[in-house]
């Protein structure tokens, strides 16, 4: 393989696949559609980054809102998955600026990819998770949940909603979410519309469904 690249045949491809990379990772952050398809016919690789941050031209394309780019990265195989280095994925890109509609299309995509497993990427899937909610975007947080989590805590929120979760948890049945997970954004009164006097504080209710406490008992 070596020998192959050092040649001069050999070079003169790696050169010319370089130079179309970058004209392809400049023209998704210019947002210039155009452009984008033009390097990729030519041979651009669509899961090429940009250095300093870790994006990839399907994170730009998100952010920008652009369903025209995000399809032609998508249908040349870009992974939906991928995470930058914030750990966000394409998706949380397009949740940051409101692209719904974006959204929509790579929560599709990422139906065929496994989840990341990092503890990191996990807790800000469910800051994600928790901003759709806020955002009025529960449709949009239930198909993520079903891709990421479809068990325990946020498996039985996306079937049933809180009020099922809750009442689980009040019955003393222990939901099985990790450990480190932080899920105080769930418990926000703007997020979970749940009033009790035996509840006492919302901050609690975590420990409790992580821990296996009755709600009760608190």
């Amino acid at each position: 393989m070596i020998d192959v690249k050092e040649s001069a045949a050999g070079h003169g491809s790696y050169e010319r696949i370089r130079l179309l990379n970058d004209k392809a990772i400049v023209a998704v952050i210019n947002d210039d559609t155009h452009a984008l398809n033009s390097s990729l016919a030519l041979g651009a690789e669509p899961w090429i980054r940009e250095g300093r941050f870790g994006l990839s031209m399907l994170h730009f394309a998100a952010l920008h809102g652009n369903r025209e780019s995000v399809a032609a990265l998508l249908e040349r195989q870009a992974d939906p998955c991928s995470v930058d280095s914030s750990n966000f994925l394409p998706l949380q890109r397009a949740i940051h600026h409101g692209h719904w509609d974006v959204c929509e299309q790579l929560l599709s995509a990422m139906e065929g990819w496994p989840a990341p497993a990092d503890v990191k990427a996990e807790e800000v899937l469910a800051v994600a998770v928790g901003l759709l909610v806020d955002l009025q975007q529960s449709t949009l947080a239930r198909r993520l949940v079903a891709w990421w989590r479809p068990e325990g805590l946020f498996g039985m929120w996306s079937e049933w909603g809180w009020a099922a979760t809750v009442r689980r948890a009040w019955d003393g049945h222990a939901l099985e979410v990790p450990s480190n997970l932080n899920l105080s954004w769930i418990f926000s009164s703007r997020t979970l519309n749940f009033r009790s006097r035996r509840l006492r504080k919302f901050q609690d209710f975590p420990k409790c469904v992580c821990g296996g406490w009755k709600v009760g008992e608190i």
